[in-house]
This record gives C-alpha cells, sequence and structure tokens, in this order.
C-alpha cells in the first residue's frame, strides 16, 4: 500500500507552514509556478497535518467524455479551495518592521535584500518604504551615497518617488521636483 504525503510538523506534531525569507507563509507550488494541494496516494486532498480531508474535492471534476484527471487538471484553473485564506498585505506595524529591516540591509550595502522588503512595504501602502525603494535606483539619493551596486533606472526613481508622493511622503514630492528641473535643465 502506498504510503499518504505528510506535511512538515513540529515537534510536537502540529502541522507547520512553510514561510519565505520574510517570514511571509508560502503555497507549495509545481514546477510551472501553479499553487498546488497536498494529496495521498489515491489523489485524494489531504489536510495541512497529512488527514484525508472532509468536504468536497478541491479537483476538477472530469469531463463526461471519459478523459483523464490528468486532462481536466490542465483545462483550466483550479477552483479555489473552500476556507482557503487568501495572502494578505503586511499590517501598518509589520510594514514599518519590514522598512527598519530594510533600511539595515541597505546599510550593509545589501541593495537586493533591501529592495524586495521595501517593497513589500510599499505595496502595503508604506510611504516611506516607496520612498526608500525609490532612492535604490537613484544615484543621487542620500540614502544610497556610498553604497555600492545602485544601478541607476530613472523609471523606477520616478515610479517609486511618485508612489511615496501618492501617500502623502513630502520628501517624494521635493525629489520629483528636483528630478523634474533636472530633466528641464537637460534639453
Amino acid at each position: 500500500a502506498a504510503l499518504p504525503i505528510l506535511a512538515p510538523t513540529d515537534s510536537a506534531g502540529a502541522a507547520v507552514s512553510p514561510t519565505d525569507s520574510a517570514g511571509a507563509a508560502v503555497s507549495p507550488t509545481d514546477s510551472a509556478g501553479a499553487a498546488v494541494s497536498p494529496t495521498d496516494s489515491a489523489g485524494a486532498a489531504v489536510s495541512p497535518a497529512g488527514r484525508p480531508e472532509v468536504g468536497p474535492s478541491p479537483a476538477a471534476p472530469v469531463p463526461a467524455t471519459g478523459g483523464s484527471p490528468l486532462v481536466a487538471a490542465l483545462a483550466g484553473p483550479p477552483a479555489p479551495r473552500p476556507g482557503a485564506i487568501p495572502p494578505q498585505r503586511p499590517t501598518s506595524a509589520a510594514a514599518r518592521a519590514l522598512t527598519t529591516r530594510g533600511k539595515a540591509l541597505l546599510a550593509l550595502g545589501d541593495v537586493t535584500g533591501a529592495r524586495l522588503l521595501f517593497a513589500r512595504a510599499a505595496e502595503a501602502g508604506h510611504a516611506e518604504a516607496a520612498l526608500l525603494l525609490g532612492a535604490t535606483f537613484d544615484p543621487a539619493a542620500p540614502e544610497t551615497r556610498g553604497v555600492q551596486g545602485i544601478a541607476p533606472d530613472p523609471g523606477q526613481v520616478r515610479h517609486w518617488y511618485q508612489r511615496a508622493a501618492g501617500l502623502g511622503e513630502a520628501e517624494a514630492m521635493a525629489r520629483l521636483q528636483t528630478l523634474d528641473t533636472a530633466a528641464a535643465t537637460r534639453r
């Protein structure tokens, strides 16, 4: 008999969810990047603790034309799983924490890591994070003076400064004016 696929558990046997480097929960994906649900050897969905789930199967029904479950699965995206929790944006406290961690990474010269944290916080509506993300593309920004690996990207600078200004960051508004003045001077 085939053994069921079990989800990871902690030392007490409680189900644990995998997380990314920022601590956010991640879902398992197949080689094409599509979300997958754990199943047992018979193809039935299993809970995070490895037990068969009760209720309707999240798998697409097999067509009445006699097609295989594989063909049915490839026919389109799976329906959302009942009771599934959608990904959530960080709270304002979490966005502030991401911004603080991003500043620390930027101070250490980890531009890529800082950008990832700033982007997550900016997408949650944190104005300072949007300003700092723009600064990582702006070699003239005071936050990035002396930091190696800043590849200038005027489009990204303007995009993130506009986002920060739209979120009420006064410094971003001033930097946009400076960009506009510099652009007018070059003409």
